[in-house]
């Protein structure tokens, strides 16, 4: 059977800062983040991995790079993966969004929001039910060629 190991990315700038990031490039590791990452890193250094795919945001790759670092194996990156499409939303303050009446959908019912802007249009559900990407297993059922863990940055 497969295992997937879902691994968020470490603390970023837009995380300190407040600022809801979504695929604004250019958002990495700060310091804190880059430690958070090393960290997780040594403690799946044991676990043997057949796949490491990750996100194509920058936070993520920085993050997925650290797991596979010494592997016998390179990062995917699959933008399935991607942070949400926050449209118009990006790159503005939490502050300031949670004075938007969407704010309390989001918070309750994620799946239910849709954010302003032509990005912001059916984010998630489309890309998540083709997940995982052939080749690496379609059901969780479905072993990798290994038998060993995938892990996922997102």
């Amino acid at each position: 059977m497969t295992t997937v190991i879902l691994l968020r990315h470490g603390r970023t700038t837009a995380n300190t800062g407040g600022v809801l990031a979504g695929w604004t490039p250019g958002v990495q590791l700060d310091e804190t983040g880059a430690a958070q990452v090393r960290a997780v890193g040594e403690r799946l250094a044991k676990v043997p991995l057949a796949a490491v795919v990750s996100s194509p945001l920058e936070r993520c790759v920085q993050t997925a790079g650290v797991v596979a670092a010494g592997r016998d194996v390179d990062v995917q990156t699959d933008d399935r993966l991607g942070e949400a499409r926050y449209g118009d939303w990006t790159g503005q303050t939490i502050k300031e969004l949670v004075k938007e009446p969407l704010w309390k959908v989001v918070q309750q019912h994620p799946s239910a929001a849709v954010f302003p802007g032509p990005e912001g249009r059916g984010w998630r559900r489309p890309r998540l039910a083709r997940w995982p990407p052939s080749g690496r297993g379609t059901r969780s059922s479905d072993p990798t060629p290994s038998g060993s863990p995938a892990a996922t940055a997102t």
